[in-house]
């Protein structure tokens, strides 16, 4: 589930969006506001909030201006259309479709899924399937967070890995079509549902024009417009090493935007004395073992990119996602095992640490 919750912080008050749902990969702190005012807005429009459920995580906007309780609608009602299209869960989606079709068929795609499979596999190619969209048999074997959540065996894990390779999707480009090349292969783009999400509520808060919107869907966070006296919004990170959601460690401030983070805190099991985390490395079929608790992705335009590449980054560690964060033009805050916070782009001289377990290391 996912709660949304307000607390002082010194002169701030804090909005808190702690998302623990099984398809969550982060816990994220919206701070808006300061000197005791959530939000600074025109009198004639106070904001409106509006919490809902979409694609398996709560769904809280928060938005200012003469349209904003339409927008927040019309922001859900194309986030619904959107999870129909992309949830493998749901047969008459996109992806169901595709996930049962005989090899060598083609799909025809609605283009909102063509395009967020077409990210997924720009960065899969980039990244030699770091972030990998066909995950999912591999995935349904642990089952993070669901009711057959558990350790598989190995002979498990190396019967599906066959299966999971981007290289065996097709795509005619021309026509928004795909076509598997292998039998078993079972997409998942829940790694990139909820950054898309995110976009799909700034283009109706853009549409309506508001003063501002705020979305926050699962992982992902996207921000629209500015406040009445033009202060940017501020976003605490939580703390990946603390079981309490309110901990944070580090806060900074952002205009606009998109915001993801993946972790290895969310959804996870300790069995025989060995933790294991969700985020999979697609090569091996265990959880990515590397020195990184958490990483955090921002980018100006494309929620469904910081969504992938906070998966992407987290899989290649630190020192190989440099280059492809460069490539993509995003920024990142990296969180390694000793508290070392290591940042890149809009992060660099923006960050700053509130707890002092932290240190950034650059």
């Amino acid at each position: 589930m996912k709660s949304l919750k307000k607390f002082v912080q010194g002169r701030s008050v804090v909005l808190l969006i702690t998302s623990v749902c099984c398809f969550s990969f982060l816990t994220l702190y919206i701070c808006i506001g300061n000197n005791n005012n959530l939000i600074t807005t025109n009198n004639n429009n106070p904001p409106f909030t509006f919490s809902s459920t979409a694609m398996g995580t709560y769904i809280n906007q928060t938005a200012c201006g003469k349209d904003a309780q339409t927008a927040c609608k019309c922001a859900l009602d194309s986030i619904k259309s959107l999870e129909e299209k992309l949830s493998w869960r749901i047969g008459s989606s996109d992806v169901a479709r595709l996930n049962s079709s005989k090899s060598g068929d083609y799909i025809q795609l609605s283009k909102e899924t063509f395009d967020v499979l077409s990210i997924a596999l720009d960065v899969a190619e980039n990244t030699n399937g770091s972030f990998e969209p066909t995950i999912l048999p591999l995935s349904n074997l642990w089952d993070f967070g669901g009711i057959n959540q558990r350790l598989p065996n190995i002979n498990e894990i190396k019967s599906v890995l066959p299966y999971v390779n981007y290289k065996n999707i097709a795509v005619d480009k021309n026509l928004n079509r795909v076509k598997l090349l292998k039998d078993n292969i079972k997409l998942d783009l829940g790694g990139a549902g909820k950054g898309s999400a995110c976009e799909y509520a700034v283009n109706e808060y853009k549409l309506h024009d508001l003063e501002y919107g705020i979305i926050s869907a699962g992982g992902s966070i996207g921000l629209y417009g500015h406040k009445k006296n033009s202060d940017p919004f501020k976003i605490a990170i939580r703390d990946p090493f603390s079981t309490d959601d309110t901990s944070e460690f580090a806060i900074f401030n952002v205009a606009s935007g998109f915001i993801s983070t993946s972790g290895a805190y969310e959804r996870n099991f300790t069995q025989d004395n060995k933790f294991y985390h969700h985020i999979l490395c697609p090569k091996t079929g265990y959880p990515v073992e590397n020195d990184l608790m958490s990483v955090t992705i921002y980018h100006n335009s494309n929620g469904t990119l910081t969504d992938v590449l906070s998966t992407a980054c987290f899989v290649l560690g630190k020192e190989e996602a440099l280059s492809l964060l460069d490539k993509y033009n995003a920024s990142a805050v990296f969180v390694d095992k000793n508290r070392h916070v290591f940042t890149t782009g809009i992060f660099k001289n923006n960050l700053k640490i509130t707890n002092k377990k932290f240190f950034i290391d650059n």
